[in-house]
């Protein structure tokens, strides 16, 4: 708490007055976590120091709120390139990034439980890639001159995914995530499953027990709660499994795409399904329920399409992570019927 309230102090976060007769003060709290490395170890307690925002009025006391924040397909994109282009990745964190921004409006806040005369709450540590050596430090030089920094080293741990390297390429998982959640859910003395859904079973919103708790359930997000534990089980087969980025993948994007026409018994609406490589990297994937019923599977299989060609990386993308997608971009479908609507001169494939 103590270097919490340093911290802020020593940005100038706030000024010390007396309460105006016609404004009232938002309250604040302390809020306790406990910092943990990927093998489960404590790296540190941390107190971060919040306001209690929801007794604000949106209109009245802010407009609007904003915080940019990175997609895991651009971390996974990312690490995609630098296996292939043999960027060096180093970690680095900014101490109170979010107080770096401009506050417009006028707020008053109740002084913090514990406060005598003197926070911190920081972004993610974003990680930097580089072949240069020189301009990496130049980086650093610079970044040190605005703002706290505390550089992590080389990438291992950022935003859940556990990052090891070697010569062959960049791998990626999740082991410490799903631990957690294997036993969080009570299913460490479960027996694991080779896949994650059986496909002989179908699940519908009268089948199993009611739940009396929808913790648990909620916790999991799962469609069904007996589907969503035999994920869990299937995690459990091998909590260690993840990407691999191979540093010999090529610079050509691939994106698949497909749709299960009336697949819900229930709402008879499609789900569409999709992959985007990278050469031979997996970058991005996503299976989900259309918003409405198609009345065709070409129908089905063309919105399947278009939510493809939305979340594959665009020309913008490719500029601003410095790569060159010399080999052009292809894009598959299986529906020969849903190929002939579409007019765009982009070459698809036909796949089985």
């Amino acid at each position: 708490m103590d270097v919490e309230l340093k911290s802020l102090t020593g940005n100038g976060t706030w000024s010390v007055v007396s309460l105006p007769k016609d404004k009232k003060p938002v309250g604040c709290k302390w809020v306790y976590k406990i910092k943990r490395n990927p093998d489960g170890t404590v790296e540190r307690f941390k107190a971060r120091l919040v306001a209690k925002g929801f007794t604000q009025q949106e209109g009245v006391d802010f407009i609007d709120t904003f915080s940019p924040v990175a997609k895991l397909v651009t971390v996974k994109l990312l690490l995609a390139l630098a296996a292939t282009q043999k960027w060096s990745l180093t970690q680095m964190d900014v101490t109170n990034a979010f107080l770096h921004g401009d506050l417009e409006e006028e707020i008053y806040m109740s002084l913090p439980p514990g406060y005598t005369d003197t926070s911190s709450g920081s972004l993610p540590p974003r990680p930097v890639s580089s072949n240069d050596t020189a301009a990496e430090e130049a980086l650093k030089i610079l970044l040190r001159s605005h703002f706290k920094i505390k550089d992590l080293g080389p990438l291992k741990f950022f935003l859940g995914l556990e990052i090891a390297r070697s010569s062959q390429g960049i791998s990626v998982s999740q082991r410490k995530y799903c631990l957690e959640l294997i036993s969080d859910t009570g299913l460490i003395g479960s027996k694991p499953v080779t896949v994650p859904l059986d496909p002989n079973v179908s699940s519908h919103k009268e089948t199993g027990p009611t739940l009396v708790d929808l913790t648990p359930y909620r916790a999991l997000v799962g469609p069904h709660m007996k589907a969503a534990q035999r994920v869990v089980r299937y995690l459990k087969s091998n909590p260690g499994q993840g990407l691999f980025y191979s540093v010999n993948s090529d610079m050509q994007l691939k994106a698949f795409g497909d749709a299960d026409w009336a697949q819900c018994p229930e709402t008879r609406r499609s789900v569409s399904g999709f992959c985007v490589f990278l050469g031979s990297s997996l970058i991005s994937w996503k299976a989900k329920k259309q918003h409405t019923v198609s009345r065709s599977s070409t129908e089905a299989e063309y919105r399947a399409l278009a939510n493809t060609t939305c979340c594959a990386p665009d020309k913008g993308g490719e500029k601003d992570c410095g790569a060159d997608f010399s080999k052009g971009h292809d894009r598959f479908k299986s529906s020969e019927r849903c190929l002939l609507l579409d007019g765009d001169d982009v070459a698809y494939t036909e796949w089985f």
